[in-house]
């Protein structure tokens, strides 16, 4: 994985991330950030993405699955929805609250484009 780019996080708003204590949650979301591209919060995975994952982690394909289940209940990304509101499958779209690659007033736009997807609530998760 090239970890060459420089990825903004927002401290203010990446805290509760810290709640999990599996080390695989917090790795899928590091692995995440790098496969965002600039200015586009969203991240789809191939068939082969859960498992190069589960091998930089040196977990299991079902660990993964978990730690993505953890990041969305945990408001750090959220499932795509195409115009219907149909999910598309392993279409994924990181917080930009969070995390952004890309110029500011872009993510901007992009906080209000997925307000929806993060639940409305202003991207804070539920407890």
């Amino acid at each position: 994985m090239g970890r060459d780019k420089a990825v903004k996080i927002f401290w203010k708003h990446i805290h509760w991330i810290y709640k999990t204590r599996s080390k695989i949650t917090i790795g899928v979301a590091e692995y995440m950030v790098f496969m965002t591209k600039r200015n586009d919060a969203e991240v789809v995975f191939n068939s082969n993405t859960r498992r190069d994952i589960a091998n930089e982690l040196k977990a299991s394909m079902a660990s993964v699955s978990r730690a993505l289940s953890d990041l969305e209940r945990l408001g750090v990304i959220a499932k795509k929805r195409d115009a219907n509101g149909e999910v598309e499958y392993n279409h994924y779209i990181l917080n930009p609250l969070m995390y952004w690659y890309g110029d500011l007033p872009r993510r901007t736009n992009a906080i209000k484009k997925y307000f929806v997807e993060f639940k409305g609530y202003g991207f804070v998760p539920q407890e």
